[in-house]
């Protein structure tokens, strides 16, 4: 049996140590309809709600594959790649933001967002990975605490969430440190 899954990381940069990992059960139903419209390479006719709020029709991605998951994203973007929050509302797959996202910055209550990275792709015995990280520094003279991770992707015209989960213990990031958040996406047969 084939199945798709994914996990989430908060490891520590200095040590490298994992302080924080679950299962995700965070797919929201708006990467499902991507997903559908780029296996029919066409616009995808059904709404879906970008990261706004805004309910979307009509989602192209017939102008190359560049859209539906992109989610590079340099230092200090937060519109797209891995965001984090302080929200508490368990996920649903009907999200389509965060609850309450962290801005970038170094005021209080803000974290500095890094580019986002990808690994390459590997293999170990029958399943497949891959992931994509980001680094968050706190400069905001407290500490933070992370209650929830999302992953936003770009079609080239809305910003749309893939994946949110509420973490099952919210991770404390000190004033001063950094942490590095990771979605693990696997294929096993």
């Amino acid at each position: 049996m084939t199945k798709l899954s994914l996990k989430i990381q908060i490891i520590d940069p200095e040590t490298g140590k994992v302080d924080h990992e679950q299962k995700c059960h965070s797919w929201t139903f708006t990467a499902i309809k991507m997903l559908c419209a780029m296996m029919q390479y066409a616009s995808y006719s059904e709404t879906i709600t970008d990261t706004g709020g805004t309910a979307r029709s009509n989602i192209s991605c017939n102008t190359g594959f560049n859209g539906m998951w992109e989610c590079k994203a340099a230092a200090g973007t937060i519109t797209r790649g891995i965001v984090v929050g302080t929200g508490t509302n368990a996920e649903a797959a009907t999200d389509y933001a965060l609850q309450t996202p962290i801005n970038h910055g170094t005021s209080a209550g803000q974290l500095s967002y890094g580019a986002v990275g990808f690994t390459e792709p590997y293999k170990s015995g029958s399943s497949c990975y891959a992931a994509l990280y980001r680094s968050l520094q706190n400069s905001s003279g407290g500490n933070i605490t992370v209650n929830e991770v999302a992953w936003y992707g770009y079609n080239g015209s809305y910003y749309f969430c893939i994946a949110r989960d509420k973490l099952s213990v919210g991770v404390t990031i000190n004033n001063g440190a950094t942490k590095t958040v990771q979605y693990v996406v696997s294929v096993d047969n």
